[in-house]
């Protein structure tokens, strides 16, 4: 075996810094230390002297053989035995490969420019993975549309539509574009309904929203974009389809899912061959949410002229995509039921002339849960969508980070999702300084806060589905040092924002937070380092049923109970990103976690003291106020779906549902306490803001008969 060189130790560490980068951990100042090593490795190839010549190993090898002499020769025509032997020089069959994989010492020039090429094909794949987006940035005239903040009686349209500037007026940087709606018709035809103008400005990266008012809750609609005069914009290509939600005052329990998601990083783990806005957690969630159909297996006609077949065989080959169940014949062949339009279902055919039953056929029945599964309403991204430590050279300015986002909304990967479902996103935490804050910020309102449902100016929110309320919060814009020497007066959330959190009643409460609320992971990027502001939201909620955090911003996943169960956290991991390898590097720690301590006064029965008044001790219960249920480190792509079911508002549930690369692994059930929905609206109340809801959009209002107005 060649001697260990330090052109073989500057290769190989290389080699590994290289390929952790580009698969395993994508730290973003890695590159510069990548390229560090590439030229050590360089120098140290280049100043590298050959092996000098060793002993060569050799191999004997005896050869033994019978020759015939003629009568004419020395042994009188007897058979002899001779032996011969041979040389040969011996070979390591695992030399060369050792000599690839671990850059070895050669003498073979061959061999030491072949590890070059490797590093250098290395080299290449860290610069092609870190620049190429910034470099070969395509996206400015990307379009999209998609569905933003969802009401019962409105919805938001976010657009992009680029170049749509008026001919007659030149040069002004301003285009125009009409919505188009429509309640979802059971065909094709339906008459488009003018919507709002949006004007789109080219110093607002021609980004706008427009918002549909005047619509009934829990019905389905169809979106589409048109120039002013009402001709369709071929994007998008189909109408976008979506569903109001509940009207919340009428709402009596349901049942609903939506999808929660973190932290997005194109392209990897790194493909050399893929798409700079490739994105592979959105493709497995799609592949998930929306399987594609099983093809259609042929069958055979039973007929009654044939009575050698065999129908029972041919029952097999009836196709659900939904798990058809089958029950034991009755004795009749059931009635073909029409097919709901997101199935196919394949039927035995029968003959008219022949319609006899067979009495081998069986019955089809279909079983509620599996056929009609529960589509998912909306999805969440916590945050950390686009990257906000930009490499340099490349500054980091507002122009930057509306290209990541358009890199973002021009992936195919990720288009597949929002064209169908609406997803409410959130700015998240990670990477944003001083320095960055106002390109960030304001980059993320034309992307993230407009199309929501934050109020002007502001980046949280709050929205209702149903009997469940949710509360996004902003833990970037209103933030104090971690290091603040007062630690009363730190703030991850703002005066105003605490305030916002606790106004709502609702059966369901979900706080999505981009980082975490616990503090088993330390103080970094998490409310640990906030432990006022943290301590008094937890003693709020610990007196409020059914109240979940919804985190980001690690990678990994955790599920986590405080304070014996009456507050639940679950922190999705990353969507596409890199994740923590093994359990040995997370910083995840129980022992991080405070003890709490209970103290109460319990009367001991059947015992009095010497006045005959009974005895009573301070009992002190002490206890860890995190408790972690379960972790998941592997994996890049990780989300997390969750089920609520509040259709018996006496015991109400909610599901979570683990996926890692696109594989459920794990599930877990709460059973949720029962709530009383009292509010101050009367029934009569309410119908009678509804009777004047539907009047209105009929362009009758009773107010103005009485006021004249």
């Amino acid at each position: 075996m060649a001697a260990i060189t330090p052109q073989s130790i500057a290769s190989n560490f290389f080699r590994v810094a290289a390929w952790l980068y580009l698969r395993v951990i994508a730290k973003p100042y890695a590159p510069f230390g990548i390229l560090g090593l590439y030229l050590l490795h360089l120098v140290s190839w280049s100043a590298e002297r050959l092996p000098e010549e060793g002993p060569v190993a050799v191999k004997v090898v005896e050869m033994n053989g019978d020759v015939d002499k003629t009568p004419n020769g020395h042994q009188n025509g007897h058979a002899t035995t001779e032996s011969m032997t041979i040389i040969r020089t011996a070979r390591n069959p695992y030399r060369l490969p050792l000599q690839l994989l671990f850059s070895l010492p050669s003498r073979s020039k061959y061999v030491r420019l072949s590890n070059l090429l490797i590093n250098t094909l290395f080299l290449c794949m860290t610069l092609d993975f870190t620049f190429r987006p910034h470099l070969l940035d395509n996206t400015y005239d990307v379009t999209f549309a998609r569905i933003g903040a969802v009401n019962p009686d409105s919805v938001k349209i976010h657009i992009r539509y680029p170049n749509l500037k008026d001919e007659d007026i030149p040069n002004t940087g301003v285009g125009a574009l009409k919505v188009l709606w429509r309640e979802a018709p059971d065909s094709a035809e339906g008459l488009w309904k003018d919507g709002p103008v949006v004007q789109l400005r080219e110093d607002q990266d021609w980004v706008g929203v427009a918002k549909v008012d005047k619509l009934v809750p829990n019905t389905q609609y169809q979106v589409r974009l048109a120039f002013p005069n009402s001709t369709f914009l071929p994007c998008p290509v189909e109408p976008l389809t979506f569903t109001t939600f509940p009207d919340t005052r009428l709402f009596t329990g349901g049942r609903y899912k939506f999808i929660l998601g973190s932290q997005v990083a194109t392209n990897f783990p790194y493909n050399p061959i893929a798409s700079n806005n490739y994105i592979r957690g959105f493709e497995l969630l799609v592949n998930q949410l929306y399987p594609a159909p099983a093809p259609l297996i042929p069958t055979t006609p039973v007929t009654a002229a044939d009575p050698s077949a065999e129908a029972e065989p041919e029952a097999k080959h009836l196709r659900h995509e939904a798990h058809l169940v089958v029950q034991s014949p009755p004795g009749e062949l059931p009635d073909p039921a029409p097919a709901a339009q997101e199935y196919t279902i394949q039927t035995v055919k029968i003959p008219k002339e022949t319609q006899t039953p067979s009495p081998n056929l069986p019955k089809l029945r279909f079983d509620k849960d599996t056929v009609h599964p529960v589509p998912p309403s909306f999805m969440i991204l916590l945050g950390d969508l686009i990257e906000t430590k930009i490499p340099r050279p490349f500054k980091q300015t507002q122009v930057n980070y509306e290209k990541a986002f358009r890199r973002l909304f021009a992936s195919e990967s990720f288009r597949k999702l929002y064209e169908r479902i609406p997803v409410f996103t959130n700015l998240g935490a990670k990477g944003v300084t001083e320095e960055n804050k106002t390109g960030v910020t304001e980059a993320s309102f034309l992307y993230n806060d407009q199309a929501s449902y934050a109020p002007p100016a502001t980046s949280h929110y709050n929205f209702t589905y149903g009997d469940s309320t949710f509360f996004v919060l902003d833990t970037q814009s209103h933030k104090t040092s971690p290091n603040h020497e007062d630690e009363a007066e730190r703030t991850i959330l703002g005066a105003q924002q605490l305030t916002d959190l606790t106004n709502h009643t609702s059966i369901f409460k979900f706080i999505v937070s981009p980082v975490p609320l616990s503090a088993l992971w330390g103080p970094e990027d998490s409310w640990a380092a906030y432990p006022s502001e943290r301590t008094k939201v937890i003693d709020t909620f610990k007196y409020v049923p059914n109240v979940f955090v919804l985190s980001g911003s690690r990678h990994e996943f955790a599920a986590i109970e405080y304070l014996e169960g009456k507050i639940h956290e679950f922190n999705v991991g990353p969507l596409s990103d890199f994740a923590i390898p093994h359990a040995l590097f997370t910083r995840l720690d129980e022992k991080n976690s405070k003890i709490v301590e209970v103290k109460s006064n319990v009367t001991v029965p059947f015992v009095v003291d010497e006045d005959g008044k009974t005895v009573s001790v301070d009992l002190i219960h002490r206890y860890s106020e995190e408790k972690l249920l379960k972790t998941v480190h592997r994996g890049n792509h990780k989300w997390v779906t969750v089920e609520i079911d509040t259709t018996n508002q006496r015991q109400p549930t909610a599901t979570f549902e683990l996926s890692v690369d696109g594989e459920v692994i794990w599930s877990h059930l709460i059973k949720g306490q029962a709530v009383s929905l009292s509010d101050s609206s009367a029934v009569g109340s309410v119908l009678k803001n509804n009777i004047l809801g539907v009047l209105g959009r009929i362009n009758l209002n009773p107010v103005s008969w009485l006021t004249g107005k």
